[in-house]
C-alpha cells in the first residue's frame, strides 16, 4: 500500500506545482484585495475581478495547506514506519519536489505581477 501511496505523490509531482501556479498567477494579476465591491453599481468586470480574486485566495489556501496535509496524514497512516521516520522522508521528498519545480512557481508570480503592472 505505501508503494500506492508513493506512486501517487511521484506522479502529481509536477502537476501539484503546476496547478498551484495557476491561482498564484491569478492573485499576483489581480491582486487579492479588495474583497468588497463598492456599495454603488458595480460593473460586470468589478465582478469578475471579484470573484476571480475570491476563488483564486480560495483555491490557494485549499493548495497550500489542505493538499498538503491529506498527502502527509496518508504517506504517515500508508508508511509503516514511525512518525518520525515517516515525517523525514515526507518532508524531505517535498522538499526534492519544491527544489525541482521552484521555478515554474516563481516564473507564475513574477509573469502576473509584470501583467498588473504593464
Amino acid at each position: 500500500m505505501l508503494s500506492t501511496v508513493v506512486h501517487a505523490v511521484q506522479w502529481a509531482s509536477p502537476w501539484y506545482w503546476i496547478v498551484l501556479a495557476i491561482p498564484l498567477f491569478v492573485v499576483s494579476v489581480l491582486h487579492p484585495v479588495p474583497w468588497r465591491l463598492p456599495s454603488n453599481d458595480a460593473s460586470f468586470r468589478d465582478w469578475l475581478a471579484f470573484i476571480g480574486r475570491r476563488a483564486s485566495v480560495i483555491t490557494l489556501y485549499v493548495w497550500l495547506l489542505f493538499v498538503p496535509l491529506v498527502a502527509f496524514l496518508l504517506y504517515v497512516a500508508m508508511s509503516g514506519f514511525g512518525f518520525a521516520t515517516a515525517a523525514a522522508n515526507f518532508g524531505g521528498e517535498l522538499r526534492a519536489q519544491l527544489a525541482q519545480y521552484w521555478p515554474i512557481i516563481l516564473a507564475a508570480i513574477l509573469y502576473g505581477v509584470v501583467l498588473r503592472f504593464v
